[in-house]
């Protein structure tokens, strides 16, 4: 699905009850089929960022949204391993060990690899919270070498049931404010969402989502935010694909993306399942 300011679609998923991320391991298998023929980048080309020259692993390309002629100077990689990782180097020989170790550092246009894991976001706080525009693309292999991002190298964004923190978006990309006008992309490429660790749930046997929070057994809410959240200014360009978003209880949007005037953006070939709300809520904040 492509959207511009003047051309906006709206998807609605509707589904009650939990739906882990092993009980759709089949239909993954089906729809891996898609991700192999959609966009998915690997690595920078000619030194450009991966979403502006996308390829797969069976080296075919894809074209990414229109961009501008007057573009922002590229930015440098960035590296996360949940297995390898430590420190902040964020290197492809030391690796950071989790996003959220280095989003003070990143800088628009950069692009930051994340290899197979689960990861919880700095200090298990459940969320990552970046208002640069960079591009986050996952389904690496320990080595980076290698990627699969639906199956043999899973990257799944998650967290744990805890209070405040769990009130924000699993990744948020926040730049309509600090990057007003940015002639550039953002770019969401091969992420698994599953918030189900992130909720509260009745019991472990009935699982239906409680909102509230039940401070005397110490028992959180269950965050009512998007798992994928993107708001841009003007003339920036955004791309979502090949991820997952599952047991997301957003009371807008499981992807939620807004646009500024001249933006354009594509929300293609993702497998957005078991959520509460919208599915895609994608519109303008233009008039």
């Amino acid at each position: 699905m492509t959207y511009t300011t003047k051309n906006i679609a709206l998807l609605v998923v509707m589904l009650c009850s939990q739906f882990t991320f092993a009980q759709f391991g089949n239909l993954l298998k089906d729809v891996q089929k898609n991700v192999e023929k959609k966009t998915t980048p690997a690595a920078k080309t000619n030194n450009k960022p991966a979403g502006n020259n996308p390829t797969n692993s069976n080296n075919k390309t894809s074209s990414s949204p229109k961009t501008t002629t007057n573009t922002i100077a590229e930015g440098r990689d960035w590296y996360v391993s949940q297995t390898n990782g430590t420190g902040k180097e964020g290197t492809k020989e030391q690796p950071a060990k989790d996003l959220g170790n280095i989003v003070a550092q990143l800088k628009a246009g950069d692009v930051v690899h994340i290899a197979t894991g689960t990861y919880l976001g700095r200090a298990e706080n459940g969320s990552d919270e970046i208002t640069v525009p960079v591009s986050i693309i996952g389904g690496y292999s320990n080595d980076f070498n290698t990627r699969d991002p639906w199956g043999q190298y899973k990257t799944i964004l998650t967290g744990n049931n805890v209070y405040m923190t769990s009130s924000l978006a699993r990744l948020a990309i926040l730049t309509d404010k600090s990057f007003a006008d940015y002639s550039g992309e953002v770019l969401v490429d091969g992420i698994i969402f599953d918030n189900a660790p992130r909720n509260r749930y009745k019991t472990t046997e009935q699982l239906c989502i409680l909102r509230k929070a039940k401070p005397e057994t110490n028992e959180n809410p269950s965050p009512e935010t998007s798992a994928i959240s993107i708001k841009v200014g003007k003339n920036t360009q955004v791309a979502i694909r090949n991820c997952v978003v599952t047991n997301d209880a957003a009371s807008q949007g499981a992807i939620d993306v807004q646009l500024g005037e001249n933006g354009n953006g594509i929300i293609e070939n993702n497998l957005i399942i078991n959520n509460t709300g919208e599915g895609i809520f994608a519109k303008s904040n233009w008039h």
